[in-house]
């Protein structure tokens, strides 16, 4: 088991760009020409009508990525959520990691939530806790969900990773990249890079979101701006948003006051680093870290590590991330030291007025 995880990070390195493959190159290469075929086959498909789209009783808005990780697209589906009230949105999800066994799975109707992680997936029931009103359905099927959030009173669906969805028709099709890299530092097809398709099909986006953790110089936006260009459909608008830590709660989600003195900070999240340099833009002394895969399912272990790390560090505080929260509500009592979940917020820093425009389109 040992082995095994010691591969899988070396390739998780890899992809990233992190790491040479060295002689792993040869077997990577087969394994990334393989996926490539099956992706072009699969979207060859769908464009001659061979695998239907099938169309959702409402006005359907994607949000997705041509990247695995975190490219910043729940905070993006909340920004919209939330500007689309008046709406009635609805939140649909694949429901990746969640252990449901049913075809449909209702994280909220919009008034009550669901079962918590690991039955319902993280970010789903990250999305339902902080967004009331609002329906959050799962489904493998999206246009089984569609149907099902629909009955629940959305009038409008927002696809919630939904770039390769393409089963499901869609009436906005909004595309994440990351500022720094839009196509990974590696720029490769998985499992040689974290590209889920080729960079090309970027074209099937109607309106691209540049997103960084902080904001970034009108130059740096300009260089992301004019690497997208070169794949995106000559219409196909650009802005950006960036996304910071606004405050912290309790793993229930309850408000609490920002941690003072050293912290502990820990996360099973994509991109751990962008969590941590967050925290220190904010003058938080991170005293220790700990990283987890992506949506790590916590066990005791876990936590003595975590708690074991606090002490050695000094730490007052223990700080995570509002993805990890909802999938350590039965640690509640494990720490040894306060334990706080940090909120992350989007927000629009360029092309407000674009953004608005697209949504208003819809209706």
């Amino acid at each position: 088991m040992a082995d095994l995880s010691r591969v899988q990070t070396k390739i998780e390195r890899i992809m990233n760009g992190r790491d040479n493959p060295g002689a792993m190159t040869i077997p990577l290469a087969f394994a990334e020409a393989l996926y490539r075929s099956g992706v072009n086959i699969r979207n060859f498909l769908f464009d001659r009508g061979v695998f239907k789209t099938l169309h959702a009783p409402c006005k359907v808005i994607s949000v997705g990525a041509i990247t695995i990780g975190g490219a910043g697209k729940t905070p993006f589906v909340k920004l919209i959520a939330n500007r689309l009230k008046d709406k009635k949105p609805g939140i649909l999800s694949r429901g990746y990691k969640g252990e449901f066994k049913t075809d449909i799975h209702v994280v909220s109707d919009g008034y009550t939530l669901g079962d918590a992680p690991p039955v319902s997936a993280d970010e789903p029931y990250m999305l339902a806790r902080s967004l009331k009103g609002i329906p959050v359905v799962c489904a493998p099927e999206r246009i089984k969900g569609a149907k099902k959030i629909v009955e629940l009173g959305a009038g409008v669906i927002i696809l919630d990773d939904g770039f390769g969805s393409r089963a499901i028709a869609r009436d906005l099709n909004i595309l994440i990249l990351d500022a720094k890299n839009p196509f990974g530092q590696a720029k490769r097809l998985f499992p040689r890079g974290v590209l889920r398709e080729p960079k090309e099909n970027i074209i099937r986006a109607d309106l691209i979101v540049v997103a960084t953790s902080d904001d970034i110089s009108d130059e740096k936006f300009g260089e992301a701006k004019k690497a997208i260009k070169r794949y995106a459909k000559d219409h196909a608008p650009i802005i950006s948003v960036a996304g910071t830590i606004t405050g912290f709660t309790d793993i229930y989600g309850a408000p609490q006051a920002p941690p003072s003195g050293p912290v502990a900070a820990f996360c099973g999240v994509a991109g751990p680093e962008r969590f941590y340099g967050s925290l220190e833009k904010l003058g938080h002394d991170v005293a220790g870290i700990i990283s987890f895969p992506d949506h790590h399912r916590f066990n005791a272990a876990d936590i003595a590590a975590v708690a074991e790390k606090a002490k050695a560090s000094g730490a007052r505080f223990i700080v995570t991330t509002e993805k990890d929260a909802v999938r350590l509500l039965n640690f509640s009592d494990a720490f040894n030291v306060p334990l706080l979940s940090a909120t992350y917020e989007t927000r629009l820093t360029r092309g407000e007025e674009i953004l608005d425009r697209a949504l208003a389109a819809l209706f």
